[in-house]
């Protein structure tokens, strides 16, 4: 006799009271017995039962809509009447390998808070997956989503105190995702780089050679420690995407990645709060590259290091310091593949930046810092300076946004973007969200 067919029986086998008589306990074993079904998963497979569930469904329907139901009562049947519809559901015929590919677009992209800081007490200690909370629903989405290592894969570690608290959880995930490639948010805040953290730091560097994307916020020396047991595991050859955020570090600080990354061949995606040109991290193969602060007095040194990359957003460049400055050598570069420029212009950019730099295929330029109390003759200069390298470049832009408070007529937008190619007179240059045009402008303000 089938699951479902005893769920009929039981129901049926005495005369059925009235709601207003049946007891609280009766309804509390109708619920037991529905909720059991329906974390199992076990539905109804033959005609059959699926027409015994639906004669059972109208029965409890109709005790639903009876006037003389207490509240308890009425909140308990409509909670019964919901687990036994839901095993009529067409995704529970779905067969798991159908699930799987579901379950697969739930899975969260990895990303950092969206502040500098991690505040001490905003975060507690735990880990952290989207696909977990759908191993609650019933038995049978858990038996998917724990047989497959690829849901496993994909962690969200954040670190305060007690640390320790979290090492057993840590264990039972990295244990269920296999052999499968990770991708790691490691965010452990302001804590002290305690026995305990090493621990937990410890256990994730173990992994490091399943590395494919590593997110960090925090400070050096939690960075400093992970990394440095990571490389007696890994080269990271398999790592594909790497974001790097440390936090209270000043501009003339060394820098954060020591030697780790010299050998990364797949990393395609940087984002970082700190790079300097003396960094030996491998960026042949980066398509994108955003960084806070750049520390190397010219973004030719950059580029001839990113040959085949297409995104570069850059926040801050300062001059390099001491023997840094005198060991770099400024190349003259030809970049035919970067295609989007991000930049914040202001009077502390460095002169000349732009030096010895050609990019013929650039058609995206977004600057920001475009503040009517801040934009100043220095920033202009600064600005003029990028106009002279588009120039060199002979490229031609599909868009150039300018981002700021300054008003779309103002003089200083005219003068901005005076002398800059663009592929449409109408449509390729924008003060936000706003397009420029010339004469429409001027007419619109006369």
């Amino acid at each position: 006799m089938s699951d479902v067919e005893k769920l009929w029986l039981t129901s049926q086998s005495t005369p059925s009271p009235s709601p207003a008589d049946q007891s609280d306990l009766d309804l509390e074993e109708d619920f037991s017995r529905a909720f059991s079904l329906s974390r199992s998963n076990l539905i109804p497979n033959s005609a059959v039962e699926r027409s015994q569930l639906r004669t059972l469904i109208e029965e409890t329907r109709r005790n639903l809509q009876k006037f003389e139901l207490q509240d308890a009562q009425r909140v308990q049947l409509a909670k019964i009447l919901e687990l036994q519809e839901s095993l009529l559901s067409p995704i529970r015929t779905l067969p798991p390998e159908i699930m799987s590919e579901i379950f697969e677009f739930v899975i969260f992209e990895l990303d950092t808070p969206e502040r500098n800081t991690v505040e001490p007490g905003v975060i507690r200690a735990c880990v952290r997956g989207s696909i977990y909370p759908l191993t609650w629903v019933s038995s049978w989405w858990r038996e998917i989503i724990v047989s497959q290592p690829s849901f496993w894969s994909c962690l969200l570690v954040e670190l305060a105190e007690p640390v320790l608290d979290i090492i057993p959880i840590l264990g039972m995930c990295l244990a269920r995702s296999g052999a499968a490639p990770l991708r790691l948010g490691l965010l452990p805040g302001k804590i002290e780089l305690t026995p305990g953290l090493c621990s937990v730091l410890d256990d994730l560097a173990r992994h490091a050679d399943r590395w494919k994307e590593f997110v960090f916020w925090g400070d050096l020396p939690s960075l400093d420690y992970i990394l440095k047991q990571a490389r007696n595991f890994t080269e990271f050859s398999i790592l594909d995407a790497l974001a790097i955020f440390v936090n209270d570090i000043s501009a003339n600080s060394p820098g954060i990645l020591g030697d780790s990354f010299i050998h990364s061949p797949r990393l395609r995606n940087l984002r970082i709060s700190h790079l300097c040109a003396t960094d030996t991290i491998e960026l042949t193969h980066l398509s994108t590259l955003r960084i806070t602060l750049y520390r190397g007095s010219a973004f030719a040194v950059l580029l001839e290091k990113c040959p085949t990359l297409e995104t570069l957003t850059v926040h801050r460049i300062s001059k390099a310091f001491g023997d840094e400055a005198t060991s770099i050598l400024i190349p003259c570069v030809r970049h035919t593949q970067l295609r989007t420029l991000e930049l914040i212009i202001n009077k502390d950019l460095v002169v000349d930046a732009w030096q010895s730099v050609q990019l013929p295929n650039l058609i995206n330029i977004q600057i920001r810092g475009i503040n009517k109390g801040s934009f100043c003759d220095v920033a202009k200069q600064r600005f003029d300076e990028l106009k002279v390298m588009l120039s060199y470049s002979q490229c031609v832009l599909d868009r150039v946004q300018l981002l700021g408070d300054i008003d779309l007529d103002s003089d200083i937008v005219a003068s901005l973007f005076r002398g800059i190619r663009v592929r449409s007179e109408s449509n390729s240059r924008f003060v936000g969200d706003h397009p420029y045009n010339p004469t429409t402008t001027k007419s619109g303000s006369s």
